[in-house]
């Protein structure tokens, strides 16, 4: 469902917390579980993409805001390509154009912590902590009976240029969330990771139809190959599997690996 601009009656992007045509802010409403933002004129009483039934007013959590963090610029809107001329520093991109014509994202409270959000593009920022939170959440009650549908991407949106992390400034990894749920993220190791709008729905359905568990498991047997291949390599002989017990390791270390890798 498409919606116009109060102020001026331009067309409303889906995601967008405010009008590009004129700025003018809109009323949202957001699902307390995937953070998925709809506008209120919609009516929603249930999250269409998890099936949440608690949606709370953006003018709340702006509200909640205390003002003692300081909003990070939005790296879609903000950032500039790394192939910029001129002096640069490590990372690619001159200092004085990192900043220049910043978005300021909002500070979205959630109850795993504090998630930003660009006002423009709908993108959000979740420190690794946040998204450690949601992912652990997510499997706990992932069922391999539920279904997920990989989205289908935008040409444009895939050939999109690497983004600066709003908080290091160094350039983000991309890659494809989970190996195989077809929605391509922006990491920072150090960080967080930067999802476009739409996305966190997206890798929160993927996690509960349980991919991450599937990657889980190849990881495990990668990393049984590889212990079995060094330990032949180091006695120059053949190697029985159940030989070999690589060390476990914990949901939430494996899950922070998977993230930062």
């Amino acid at each position: 469902m498409t919606f116009a601009c109060e102020a001026c009656g331009a067309a409303l992007l889906p995601t967008a917390m405010k009008c590009l045509e004129c700025g003018a802010g809109r009323a949202m409403v957001r699902c307390v579980q995937c953070l998925r933002a709809v506008d209120a004129r919609a009516n929603a009483s249930v999250c269409e993409a998890c099936g949440c039934e608690e949606l709370r007013a953006v003018e709340e959590e702006r509200a909640a805001d205390d003002g003692t963090r300081a909003p990070l610029p939005c790296p879609r809107c903000s950032s500039r390509p790394s192939h910029v001329s001129g002096p640069a520093t490590s990372v690619g991109y001159r200092e004085e154009e990192a900043t220049e014509g910043a978005e300021p994202m909002l500070l979205v409270p959630t109850t795993k912590g504090t998630v930003s959000e660009c006002a423009r593009c709908g993108g959000q920022f979740l420190g690794h902590t946040v998204m450690l939170a949601l992912m652990v959440e997510a499997l706990a009650i992932a069922a391999p009976s539920l279904q997920y549908r990989r989205p289908a991407r935008d040409v444009s949106a895939l050939s999109a240029g690497y983004l600066v992390c709003p908080g290091c400034r160094g350039l983000m990894n991309r890659k494809n969330f989970g190996d195989r749920s077809g929605v391509i993220v922006n990491v920072c190791r150090h960080d967080g990771t930067f999802l476009a709008a739409g996305d966190l729905p997206r890798i929160l359905a993927f996690a509960r139809a349980g991919g991450l568990r599937e990657m889980q498991a190849r990881m495990a047997q990668e990393k049984k190959q590889l212990a079995l291949a060094a330990a032949a390599a180091a006695h120059s002989v053949a190697i029985e599997p159940t030989s070999v017990r690589p060390r476990a390791i914990d949901t939430d270390e494996w899950i922070m690996s998977m993230l930062t890798r």
